[in-house]
């Protein structure tokens, strides 16, 4: 608890079933601002789940969701031209916007260290991430052009995409990375 009646509270989760690997956690902020409509809230949600097949390779899958909730006071307006929807300390006493977040990912990972001979070794490392991100932000304004305006957007973006590498050493001193990597 803080200054401007901000709240922040932590909830972390871990635990281990044999070689399986678990950790969440949630986080909710809350404050009321240091002016008018410049209220935030906010709820974050993590969990990554890890699993080592075996002491050479492993696998990740990571989710996350946040969810916003915030006014948009806007600038400190000129005080000999104070907006309709404003005040004194802020331009808008109505924007605002909320912001509904989620992603995940999976990620392979492979390494081996083998020893050939005296002269050479080989250290081979394979690399695959699949990854979706979705955003969704609703926003809302209020202004004065000859009558009271009200309006409402929503956007939305998806990204989903990936990559794969694979790298070796050559003659121990000498790196070669191959890879691939997409996104739409």
């Amino acid at each position: 608890y803080g200054d401007e009646n901000t709240f922040i509270s932590n909830l972390d989760f871990s635990t281990g079933i044999k070689k399986l690997r678990l950790d969440s956690g949630l986080e909710r902020k809350q404050t009321k601002g240091n002016r008018e409509n410049s209220d935030y809230s906010a709820l974050f949600f993590h969990s990554t789940l890890f699993y080592p097949v075996t002491s050479n390779t492993d696998f990740k899958f990571y989710l996350s969701t946040q969810n916003d909730d915030l006014g948009l006071p806007g600038p400190v307006p000129d005080p000999l031209n104070i907006p309709q929807f404003g005040s004194s300390s802020v331009t808008s006493l109505f924007d605002h916007q909320k912001d509904k977040n989620f992603s995940f990912d999976f990620t392979f990972n492979y390494r081996s260290s083998e020893e050939l001979s005296e002269a050479k070794s080989s250290n081979r490392e394979f690399s695959a991430r699949l990854f979706f991100d979705r955003r969704r932000m609703n926003y809302s304004t209020r202004y004065d052009f000859l009558d009271q305006v009200d309006e409402n957007y929503s956007y939305l973006t998806k990204s989903i995409g990936g990559y794969m590498q694979y790298s070796f050493t050559l003659k121990k001193r000498n790196r070669v990375t191959l890879g691939l990597d997409f996104s739409k």
